[in-house]
């Protein structure tokens, strides 16, 4: 997954993402609200949610819905940021 803050823009794979509304949920945490679209959806827009904890200073959780349900559980991502 890669995050663009400046464009409020995230994009994985085939997918990419619009950053609708970006929300504090406790310390450490965001939830990213998103307008995503995706060439198996044939133009489509489709909302999800991206919950997102930092656990360390190179480590953070993610957990996103699929078709607007938590149906994954979410798993450790390196985080990088531009300037690294």
């Amino acid at each position: 997954m890669r995050i663009d803050w400046s464009d409020n823009f995230t994009s994985g794979g085939e997918e990419g993402c619009k950053i609708t509304k970006l929300s504090d949920t406790a310390p450490g945490s965001i939830r990213p609200d998103v307008v995503c679209e995706s060439a198996d959806r044939e133009g489509h827009p489709y909302k999800e949610i991206i919950l997102m904890k930092k656990i360390d200073e190179k480590t953070i959780f993610t957990r996103e819905t699929q078709d607007g349900k938590f149906k994954r559980s979410g798993g450790s991502m390196a985080y990088c940021p531009d300037n690294a």
